[in-house]
């Protein structure tokens, strides 16, 4: 899981991860230097299946956003929201709203990626 979220956080070259806690501390490294040099984040945990992957998969660090998709009521998050089926459209609006992409810069977000 940990080289997915690096390749797709971080990217470059994958460093050796001698455990799960030590592959979140250099994912999390990484994320705050990140951060330093002004650059925010929204990463997106779709289909967490239980607290348990939610735990491992959090990286804690300020100024980054997670948004986390669950067909199950999870305990590990800071508010949920039930939704029902939503069209399209609602989807899109609900997403840029979380992700704070509201304003003439969310007219050009890519919408394939969005629809992911």
């Amino acid at each position: 899981m940990f080289s997915k979220l690096w390749d797709d956080l971080v990217g470059g070259s994958l460093p050796k991860f001698g455990s799960a806690d030590g592959a979140r501390e250099q994912l999390k490294q990484c994320l705050n230097k990140r951060k330093t040099q002004g650059k925010g984040m929204l990463v997106v945990l779709d289909g967490v299946l239980s607290d348990s992957m939610l735990e491992r998969l959090v990286i804690g660090t300020p100024g980054l956003k997670t948004l986390v998709t669950s067909r199950e009521e999870l305990n590990g998050v800071n508010w949920s929201y039930r939704v029902q089926q939503l069209s399209m459209k609602d989807a899109m609006d609900l997403f840029r709203h979380h992700a704070l992409l509201q304003g003439p810069t969310s007219e050009y977000v890519d919408e394939e990626l969005v629809e992911q």
